[in-house]
C-alpha cells in the first residue's frame, strides 16, 4: 500500500498559517473571552489531577465571585505572568512582526529555558496573594477556592517538595491551588473545602498521557 506523504508547506503558506494563528490568539485573549479562559484553567487543572468530568460540570458562575463552578468547588481564577509581561500586547506585537516577515526565519526568537521547583512556584503564588486580602472580604474568602494559573514562558518544573500548607492558611481562603503547565497542586485546603481538594493537599500531580 503506498505511503501518503504530507505536502510540505511553502514559506508563504507557513507565514500565512502563523499570522492566522496569532490573530486567533489575539481574539482569544481579549476581554470578551475571559469566562472561556477561566473555564479552560479549571479543565486543565482537573485533567492534570486525572479527574474525569463532563464539559457541562465546569460552568461559569452566574454570580461573581466565584468565576467557575465545578461540583462543590467554587473557583476564583487568578493568572500570574512574569513581572511586566502583557500577554495580549505580546501577541499583537508578534502578529505585527509576522506581517513584516519575508521568511520563516524572520520569526525565530531566542529560546533560553529555565527551571523552577514546586516550592519556587509556591513562593510565586504566596507573593501574589496579599493583594487579594482587601479585594475579597473574609466571609467571601472562606467560602471560595482560589486557583492560580502560573503562566511563565520557557519555564519547566524540576523535582522538589511541595511547599507546606501552613504558608497559605493565614490568607483565609477555603483552599489554594495552582495550575502550572501539565502539573497541578493543592497547596492548602481548610476543613470547609471540597473533598477532592482536601485529599490532594501537598501532592504534585502530573498529567497522564
Amino acid at each position: 500500500m503506498p505511503v501518503m506523504r504530507r505536502k510540505r508547506m511553502t514559506n508563504k503558506e507557513f507565514l500565512a498559517d502563523r499570522r492566522a494563528a496569532l490573530e486567533d490568539s489575539i481574539r482569544y485573549f481579549s476581554g470578551a473571552n475571559k469566562a472561556e479562559r477561566e473555564r479552560w484553567v479549571v479543565v486543565e487543572f482537573l485533567t492534570n489531577l486525572d479527574i474525569r468530568h463532563e464539559d457541562a460540570e465546569v460552568a461559569s458562575s452566574p454570580e461573581d465571585p466565584p468565576d467557575v463552578l465545578f461540583r462543590d468547588c467554587r473557583f476564583e481564577i487568578k493568572e500570574i505572568l512574569e513581572p511586566g509581561r502583557k500577554r495580549h500586547d505580546e501577541y499583537k506585537q508578534k502578529h505585527e512582526k509576522s506581517l513584516q516577515a519575508k521568511h520563516p526565519r524572520d520569526l525565530l526568537e531566542e529560546y533560553s529555558p529555565e527551571h523552577f521547583t514546586p516550592d519556587e512556584i509556591g513562593e510565586i503564588v504566596r507573593e501574589a496573594m496579599p493583594k487579594y486580602q482587601t479585594r475579597y472580604r473574609q466571609e467571601i474568602r472562606q467560602d471560595m477556592d482560589l486557583l492560580f494559573y502560573v503562566n511563565y514562558t520557557n519555564h519547566f518544573q524540576k523535582p522538589g517538595p511541595v511547599p507546606s500548607s501552613d504558608i497559605f492558611e493565614p490568607f483565609g481562603w477555603r483552599s489554594v491551588s495552582v495550575l502550572e503547565g501539565w502539573t497541578s497542586m493543592t497547596l492548602f485546603a481548610s476543613e470547609r473545602a471540597p473533598g477532592l481538594l482536601r485529599t490532594r493537599v501537598g501532592l504534585l500531580y502530573h498529567r497522564k498521557f
